[in-house]
């Protein structure tokens, strides 16, 4: 009998010891799953989390900011394939801009074979491809006379409307060149140039445990036997208690 009473001490003890463990992971699968159920309500697909240890954790390149451009009270960032103007994201999955300038308070973004153009307040107003601009590869953009101007090889190309385009001299032109970054901005810059996560799914990560890598669903799984073992295991324990008193 001490035996019997001993082992039922025992698992008493370990079941409500693996008990705390077990609500907290069951806390979690719940809390994901219900949100989850609702994301369109909660719009977990338009949001994003910025965090450089999660970018890291899902394996992302988390490069530092390659460097700015100034026009006027503008200033791009760019980097992780991101663009920041005046601190704040305008574009993903990117590549590098080759420069920058305001005319006529439109802000132009030159690749090597597009043109963006955006509003002051940082929207997106026309994206010009190759097949409309004058030359490609671009390699720089500049302003003179409020005109854009672009060169390509050893051509400069100007325009007062970024529609209609014509050949020009190169001399005199304000050309956007890369600067680096002031100190003042390198954290901030860093931090919000961190690759984005989308917040469903890393909820639905965590709630599949693949957060945890290639072993996360197993560990899961594990826990989930778990929580099926010390359900039979307290069931167990309530019937012997029962049983003893009622003896």
């Amino acid at each position: 009998m001490r035996g019997k009473h001993y082992a039922l001490r025992l698992l008493r003890r370990w079941h409500a010891r693996f008990g705390v463990f077990a609500i907290v992971f069951f806390l979690l699968l719940a809390v994901s799953g219900i949100a989850l159920n609702h994301a369109s309500e909660l719009r977990l697909e338009g949001r994003k989390v910025h965090v450089a240890w999660l970018a890291r954790w899902y394996g992302l390149k988390t490069d530092p900011p390659s460097g700015i451009y100034r026009a006027g009270d503008h200033i791009l960032a760019w980097g992780n394939g991101m663009w920041l103007l005046d601190m704040k994201i305008i574009a993903e999955n990117m590549p590098p801009p080759v420069g920058m300038i305001e005319a006529s308070g439109v802000v132009y973004i030159a690749t090597v074979d597009t043109l963006f153009a955006y509003t002051s307040d940082h929207r997106l107003i026309e994206k010009i491809p190759a097949s409309a601009l004058p030359a490609v590869p671009i390699s720089a953009i500049g302003i003179k006379d409020k005109r854009v101007e672009l060169r390509a090889g050893a051509e400069v190309f100007a325009s007062a409307d970024s529609l209609s385009w014509k050949r020009a001299p190169a001399d005199k032109v304000a050309w956007s060149t890369a600067q680096p970054i002031p100190p003042s901005l390198q954290h901030n810059l860093a931090a919000l140039l961190v690759p984005e996560i989308p917040l469903s799914k890393l909820i639905s990560d965590i709630h599949s445990g693949r957060v945890f890598g290639k072993y996360g669903t197993l560990v899961v799984d594990a826990l989930g036997l778990l929580l099926i073992i010390l359900g039979l295991s307290g069931a167990w324990v309530f019937l012997r208690s029962r049983h003893r008193h009622q003896v």
